[in-house]
């Protein structure tokens, strides 16, 4: 008996070993169902950041409402579920908790239509100041660019 057991150890540890590995292999690169990246993972250094600014027309220099704020992983080129829009006053904030970077790059698209004008998509580099630092643990500190300034063109009847 102890020797058929010995048998069966020898060849199914080894199957469950390698099927453990792939399977974490995948969870670890791909994105999950809903076509976010992984979450960092505990061990991971973390920033809580804050990015505040204003979108405005690149002619009249008018504030532009509605205009969708997401920030894109840079390793990914993956948008982030979390949106953001421009109030009446053109301004936004986007903040949040991610994985440690000195820059975030934030893209602006018009999704409402002609109601205020169609203006282009625009992608934004955003270079981040550490205001505060931390020493709790994994959280690095606060990063923050408190002063985003955001121009975009109006599409033309000629560019539709």
């Amino acid at each position: 008996m102890r020797d058929l057991f010995l048998r069966f150890c020898r060849w199914a540890l080894p199957l469950l070993g390698i099927s453990g590995v792939i399977s974490c292999d995948n969870v670890i690169q791909s994105p999950d169902m809903y076509g976010c990246p992984p979450a960092p993972e505990y061990g991971v250094p973390v920033m809580e950041f804050r990015m505040k600014g204003k979108v405005v027309d690149s002619q009249s220099e008018q504030p532009i409402k509605g205009i969708a704020v997401t920030r894109i992983n840079e390793l990914t080129s993956q948008e982030s579920v979390d949106t953001v829009w421009t109030a009446e006053n053109g301004e936004f904030i986007c903040q949040g908790e991610d994985e440690t970077s000195e820059s975030m790059i934030l893209k602006f698209t018009d999704v409402d239509g002609s109601e205020n004008g169609e203006y282009s998509v625009e992608q934004v580099e955003v270079s981040l100041v550490l205001k505060e630092e931390s020493q709790d643990g994994w959280m690095v500190g606060i990063y923050a660019a408190d002063d985003v300034q955001v121009e975009l063109d109006q599409v033309t009847t000629t560019e539709k």
